[in-house]
């Protein structure tokens, strides 16, 4: 497993296990990788399931070494059931301790933060990241299309990261709209992270940024 169109599946189906879904949700970190097969179902990672805070890689990464690490573990555990097996934990060693659920909204919300800091201090291509804003922009005024949920503000292109500002309606619109914003073959083909944090006022209109990590459709 390699690369970021196959980390897509891991991302949606693997994550929960790997991290575990928890209690209450103060927010979802969202992610879709470049466009390619279609998974099985959206890419939610809650905010139980945000990846740690690393500093940006070369393919905008999320850690995948990471999780495919935990997942050779969990499939070496599914070959020994009984957990006999040589090098098995002690079965009286310590329970794992689990984060808070302050502490999952806190990791994720420093994800996205590192993310558009790594967006606004990135060096801007001028040729290209004219183009690409427009084009991009133009792919979320389709997914708006007549539907009036968000508008779009702003979207900016630097070398190979891109951020969108959207204004919803509220925070209802704005999670049951992020699947939308997710699976749209944009063009340039880039990945994409939504971050959608509860409001203080669940009624008041609502701002997010998107990010859109266009290394990979760079290098091609």
């Amino acid at each position: 497993m390699s690369g970021w169109n196959s980390s897509r599946a891991v991302l949606g189906v693997l994550l929960p296990t790997l991290l575990g879904a928890g209690a209450g949700i103060a927010g979802s970190l969202w992610f879709s990788g470049r466009q390619g097969a279609a998974p099985s179902r959206p890419e939610v990672v809650d905010v139980g399931e945000a990846p740690r805070p690393r500093a940006p890689a070369a393919r905008g990464a999320l850690a995948l070494a990471d999780i495919e690490r935990r997942l050779s573990h969990l499939e070496e555990r599914a070959e020994d059931p009984g957990g006999g097996g040589e090098g098995a934990p002690s079965s009286d060693a310590p329970a794992p301790r689990t984060e808070t659920r302050e502490e999952r909204l806190a990791r994720a919300t420093e994800w996205h933060r590192s993310r558009l800091e790594a967006h606004r201090t990135q060096p801007t291509d001028a040729a290209w990241s004219t183009q690409a804003a427009r084009s991009l922009q133009d792919g979320l005024h389709a997914v708006r299309g007549s539907s009036e949920s968000f508008d779009v503000v702003s979207v900016d292109c630097k070398t190979t990261l891109c951020v969108a500002t959207l204004d919803w309606a509220d925070h209802g619109h704005a999670r049951g709209a992020s699947t939308r914003v997710l699976h749209h073959h944009y063009e340039p083909n880039c990945g994409v992270e939504l971050f959608t944090p509860d409001p203080e006022d669940p009624g008041a209109r609502y701002r997010s940024r998107v990010v859109f990590d266009c290394t990979e459709a760079r290098a091609q």
